[in-house]
């Protein structure tokens, strides 16, 4: 394992926050061809479904990640 701040770690974290960053640009630039529609995030509903799938997901993968590295499985 790493550190969090040698650059194997920081490279992918740079490059994955900039390319979402990118993502989101683009998608809110073009008008004809988006992967989304804008539609989606209108709803206040869909919005609190989404950012609990994003919470659990965290969570999920940290504590596989605890398991994993603490309890040597």
């Amino acid at each position: 394992m790493f550190f969090w701040t040698q650059w194997e770690v920081l490279l992918p974290l740079i490059f994955g926050i900039f390319g979402l960053g990118l993502f989101v640009y683009w998608s809110a630039q073009s008008q004809n061809e988006t992967i989304l529609p804008k539609s989606m995030f209108r709803v206040p509903t869909a919005l609190a479904s989404y950012l609990g799938t994003v919470v659990h997901g965290m969570i999920l993968w940290s504590s596989v990640y605890y398991l994993v590295k603490h309890l040597n499985l």
